[in-house]
């Protein structure tokens, strides 16, 4: 590999080094079109014959999210930040990637392709000096969120305010790092627990650990493939489990349990013993976390908007209908107050799985304990706030809720905690037991 693999052709440069337009540049467009791949990192990095057969990483790269452009969102301009991480060219300029290409200065909108993460001359360090694994633009492995490559980006929206009715954008990274969502003042939880493994050092290479993840598998023919990772899927669907046989279509649109999926990236290093245990705790944090969502809205008509009960159903609903100010964000002076329900609906559809348009979405397993403390939180927060009209907690969210607090995971302002220990509440849980 030299320059004129990715650069082109050289000898009139070479020849006339002056003039500005010999200069050869490479081209950052990572497309399948011959012209484009045979002079950018497609040409090798491709799965089709004569090339890295058994490496895909071009067409693992152009199933995912980062290989998907969304032009209305990418095309808008600089200043409101969007094609800071929804467009390549406009990643580069926000991370103050100062080189020059084919396209710079183009209308020609990219999506987030192999330049924006991978530096092509290796030349990024780290805070020590040593160059970064992978040829990346930031370190993987740096618990920093201003510091880490993919929390440049999913870094957006992790917090609640009081004129915001979309909800969470980008917050993975403060998910895993147990910093993203909305607390009722008083609440304390405990950091220990909420910095999971997922977010520790336990996890050295943290994002990547789970969702960048090379497996020798084959394909249909019984060739061997390295599954490369950058569909940045941690559970990649299987075609069959024995031998595994590589869902090559990246769908990720297979069920989640044990035979539909590799399950490698959770039980690595012995992170988690075996695939049972590890689709055993996928399974039980999911069905936790459905548990208290159910009770603080349930979008029953799946517009991913909050309508007032009985159009939708929960805690918020009825909050909707009741008190709708407590609920309103763009009208003065409501839309400058923070209230319990809006804190609430951030963190639902912070955590929930389709209420907004860009959740966490990664089903309580970035951070169990840190979805518990957030939903436990603010069900207790909307009793506290609007018990006078809502009923009293499903038995099993009460128990809990006062597990969490008995155990001195979760800690809540007296009126908090009266309002999930009210003898009315207990009584209530109590008798749906004996029943």
């Amino acid at each position: 590999m030299q320059c004129e693999n990715c650069h082109g052709p050289g000898l009139t440069h070479v020849k006339n080094p002056s003039i500005k337009a010999n200069v050869p540049l490479a081209s950052i467009n990572i497309d399948t079109a011959a012209a484009i791949t045979n002079s950018s990192c497609g040409g090798c990095h491709t799965d089709t014959p004569g090339a890295a057969k058994h490496n895909p990483f071009l067409k693992e790269w152009l199933s995912s999210r980062h290989g998907q452009l969304r032009a209305s969102v990418a095309g808008r301009p600089a200043t409101d930040g969007c094609p800071n991480c929804h467009e390549a060219k406009g990643a580069l300029a926000a991370w103050g990637v100062n080189t020059v290409y084919k396209e710079l200065g183009t209308s020609t909108l990219l999506p987030q392709n192999c330049v924006v993460c991978h530096d092509p001359h290796g030349s990024a360090k780290d805070d020590a000096g040593n160059v970064l694994a992978g040829q990346t633009r930031f370190p993987i492995d740096d618990p920093n969120l201003a510091r880490n490559l993919c929390t440049h980006c999913h870094n957006r929206t992790p917090d609640a305010t009081p004129s915001n009715s979309r909800g969470p954008h980008g917050a993975q990274g403060p998910m895993v790092f147990g910093t993203a969502g909305y607390f009722p003042p008083g609440t304390v939880y405990d950091t220990t627990a909420i910095l999971t493994t997922h977010g520790s050092t336990a996890n050295p290479r943290l994002c990547a650990g789970c969702h960048v993840n090379s497996q020798a598998q084959s394909d249909a023919q019984g060739n061997v493939i390295t599954f490369v990772g950058h569909t940045f899927h941690p559970l990649p669907c299987l075609q069959q489990k024995s031998p595994p046989l590589v869902d090559t279509t990246y769908t990720n649109a297979c069920a989640y349990d044990e035979p539909s999926r590799s399950w490698a990236a959770c039980t690595k290093s012995g992170c988690h013993g075996t695939e049972a245990v590890a689709v055993s705790r996928l399974t039980g944090i999911r069905t936790e976390k459905e548990g208290y969502l159910h009770t603080l809205w349930v979008d029953v008509n799946h517009n991913q908007t909050l309508d007032a009960f009985p159009t939708d159903s929960g805690y918020l609903a009825k909050i909707k209908l009741n008190a709708p100010n407590d609920l309103n964000f763009t009208t003065a002076p409501y839309s400058t107050t923070m209230t319990a329900a809006k804190g609430a609906l951030f963190n639902a559809q912070l955590t929930g799985e389709s209420l907004s348009g860009h959740p966490d979405g990664s089903h309580g397993v970035h951070n169990p304990f840190l979805y518990r403390a957030l939903l436990q939180s603010s069900i207790a927060d909307l009793l506290a706030n609007y018990g006078s009209f809502l009923p009293a907690p499903p038995p099993a969210i009460v128990a809990q809720i006062q597990a969490s607090l008995q155990s001195g995971q979760l800690k809540l302002a007296p009126a908090l905690q009266q309002a999930v220990l009210s003898p009315t509440v207990v009584s209530t849980a109590v008798g749906a037991v004996r029943r």
